[in-house]
């Protein structure tokens, strides 16, 4: 026990001396933090760095609190234990002095443990008031300061300055106090970056490796179609610049938590630029590829560098007008050369630079910066999703088994996810998680009733994730159902349908439950529409209810070829009230479900496609029969719409007025070939009879007049007189 005791202190005093060094150089932080407050104040940027590092400080400080105070708690036990040991061999050393001295050491041995441990609790008490202290500090240093959104939002819309006014042009360059602040920024920042090179240089090898590995992932289970080589070639060539942005961008955050604002957005910026290449060159539709939209890349790089910068606002809008003016040019340019059209101000993408172009030129430089980057991140965020669907549909494709198709067409709301995430926490990092919590939780007022904007965004999301997930479910489960037999490819529609309204419905649900809307009041409204039900909705409720049943019972599925009433038609799409039809002359009928499900049809292709039909044949007397029954069989054999089982069959049937009657019955592999494979085998069989030299029979009838007298002395009296 002892010697235990005596490591336990080991490890503390080696805790004290390392808690000391910590606090030491939080404290350090925290004075030269206290003394760039007031800098910091008017700058966002800057500010933000102000509260990260403070929020990075605090953070740390509390960890070292709470293994302080375990430390503590440990030594305290400890002193108050050997306190009752020490009492305890006092009492002993009274009452058997001669028992105790053979036990001197150890009991000298424990009082220096007590009166170490004394020590150590008295030192870990001093540091644990030092850091409460320090807590204390950086809590009240954030009281009285505006928040980072008003920061934010003076920094963008108040105090600018139209570029034809004179008084622009009057500090329009960037005075000396900021080149030498810049001077003074860039050389703290190289030498941060020497200090931490070997890391940074680790990391971001490390990760490139792994994105390297990801594109062999892909590319070994999941094929990706390149029109042409030289696509394939850039395409390979974006994939690592992506992958060298975004681990430029990750290795920066996690090496400099709370700086190099500049080196991480010029990290964001090549990942997006990659991005958008990206989806140009492997994307094979071209009207969701981000074709064009590149060139915004290179915008959205100098509006996050203008403002890591720290600018004069008159200046950032100089140099972003500059910036857009060559941009516009080079895609006018762009499109004279290819179209011959005429240099307008539509040239590139619409005009989606015109409205930017106007915000710079009102002075707004600061603020068409910020629309730059959030319809920059918005293109990111269809690029990438339609990317990821693109290579996603492209394996699935592949799949024969619906579990595996399915398992792979999910994964493209996941990729949508993704999508949406990546830009959020980049636009936390960039303006702070302060400044976006408090866009968030602003509220919108509709009367007497509020909703905070997070709520409608979330609702956005959701929508759009609900509705390619159901695209994405849909369309692999169409690549699969394709490899099905015809039989069963009718149930892929009603499968698609009934995913269709559980997902629809579970979307309604959530989006009740996000905007607040109470289950009370839809109960009301639904007791009022169940009074409505009993009146005048009936045929609705009775049709849709019997659309459920043609779903799951799948009597009817679409492609279907039915016959209802002497009317032949195709089920083209089973809806909610009506079931959709086309007739073989193109007609196209909206048939009640209710009549589908209560009125007697026949359904020619419920378990099987084919078809059986019997051809007619009629030879002369005469012929022969049994060279008939062979040419028939072996007509039936060669035509390749002719099942082979069950085999064709020859029937001899009658023995008609004018012919020797003969049946050929066949069953066709599809009823869509049945009029032209029964067409075909008619031209067949008067081919192979003329070369058999075989009679088609056809209506003939015999005449036989009967000698009469009377008609005889008629005749003979007629011919007299002529």
């Amino acid at each position: 026990m002892i010697a235990e005791e005596q490591a336990a202190i080991k490890r503390t005093a080696a805790q004290i001396d390392n808690a000391k060094l910590k606090l030491n150089n939080l404290f350090d932080n925290y004075q030269q933090l206290f003394i760039s407050r007031n800098t910091s104040s008017g700058s966002p940027l800057e500010r933000k760095h102000f509260e990260t590092t403070l929020t990075y400080l605090s953070n740390k400080n509390s960890n070292l609190v709470e293994d302080l105070t375990s430390e503590t708690d440990a030594v305290s036990i400890r002193v108050d234990l050997f306190q009752a040991y020490e009492q305890l061999t006092s009492d002993t050393k009274k009452a058997t002095p001669s028992l105790f001295r053979q036990f001197d050491d150890v009991w000298k041995r424990a009082h220096h443990i007590q009166t170490e441990s004394g020590k150590q609790l008295a030192q870990l008490e001093s540091l644990l008031r030092k850091s409460n202290q320090l807590l204390g500090r950086i809590d009240k240093i954030q009281k009285g300061k505006k928040s980072l959104y008003e920061l934010w939002k003076q920094y963008f819309l108040t105090g600018k300055t139209p570029i034809f006014s004179l008084e622009y042009w009057n500090e329009v360059f960037p005075s000396g106090s900021w080149l030498t602040l810049k001077a003074s920024g860039l050389k703290d920042a190289t030498a941060a970056i020497i200090n931490n090179a070997a890391r940074f240089l680790f990391l971001f090898m490390i990760l490139v490796t792994m994105g390297i590995t990801t594109k062999r992932f892909f590319k070994k289970y999941i094929h990706v179609k390149v029109d042409k080589e030289s696509s394939a070639i850039r395409s390979q060539f974006y994939f690592v610049l992506a992958t060298t942005g975004l681990s430029l961008f990750l290795v920066t955050r996690i090496t400099f938590p709370t700086s190099m604002e500049s080196l991480a957005a010029l990290g964001a910026g090549v990942f997006l630029l990659s991005i958008l290449k990206l989806s140009k060159h492997m994307n094979t539709d071209k009207h969701l590829s981000s074709y064009g939209y590149s060139r915004f890349a290179s915008l959205f790089i100098v509006s996050t560098q203008l403002l890591t910068q720290g600018l004069p606002s008159r200046s950032i809008t100089l140099v972003f007008l500059v910036v857009i003016t060559i941009l516009w040019s080079k895609d006018s340019i762009l499109t004279w050369k290819k179209k011959k059209q005429p240099v307008t101000v539509t040239a590139m993408r619409g005009g989606a630079l015109t409205p930017l172009f106007a915000l710079a030129v009102l002075g707004y430089g600061r603020l068409a910066c910020l629309f730059t980057i959030i319809w920059c991140l918005g293109i990111f965020v269809v690029a990438l999703g339609t990317l990821w669907s693109q290579i996603i549909f492209q394996g699935t494709e592949k799949s024969t088994k619906i579990q595996k198709g399915l398992s792979k067409g999910l994964l493209v709301p996941l990729g949508w996810a993704g999508a949406f995430t990546l830009p959020y926490l980049w636009f936390v990092d960039f303006f702070g998680e302060n400044t976006v919590s408090t866009i968030l939780n602003s509220q919108i007022a509709l009367g007497d009733y509020t909703i905070f904007l997070k709520s409608i965004l979330t609702l956005f999301i959701l929508f759009f994730l609900t509705k390619h997930s159901l695209s994405a479910f849909n369309v692999s489960i169409e690549f699969v159902g394709s490899r099905w037999q015809k039989a069963k490819r009718g149930a892929v529609p009603s499968i698609q349908t009934l995913a269709t309204y559980a997902v629809w419905s579970l979307f309604t649900m959530l989006a009740m439950r996000i905007i607040g809307v109470s289950l009370t009041s839809i109960t009301v409204i639904a007791g009022g529409l169940s009074v409505g039900i009993g009146f005048g909705m009936q045929n609705v409720v009775n049709n849709f209810i019997s659309g459920l049943i043609l779903l799951f019972g799948r009597s009817i599925q679409q492609g279907d070829i039915i016959e209802m009433n002497g009317l032949w038609c195709t089920v083209k799409k089973i809806n909610i009230r009506t079931t959709v039809v086309e007739t073989f002359e193109n007609a196209v009928i909206m048939i009640p479900n209710s009549d589908l499900v209560s009125t007697q049809l026949t359904n020619w292709t419920k378990n099987n496609p084919s078809l059986r039909r019997d051809i007619l044949v009629g030879v002369a007397y005469g012929s022969d029969t049994e060279k008939v029954s062979q040419t028939l069989a072996r007509v039936a054999d060669e035509h390749l719409n002719v099942l082979k089982s069950p085999s064709a069959q020859v029937l001899f049937s009658a023995f008609g007025s004018s012919s020797l009657d003969f049946i050929l019955r066949v069953w066709i592999d599809d009823i869509d070939h049945t009029i032209r494979a029964t067409s075909e085998l008619r031209f067949a069989i008067d081919e192979a009879f003329r070369k058999e030299g075989i009679e088609i029979a056809f209506p003939q009838m015999d005449i036989h007049f009967k000698t009469a007298p009377a008609l005889a002395d008629h005749l003979a009296k007629k011919l007299g007189n002529n």
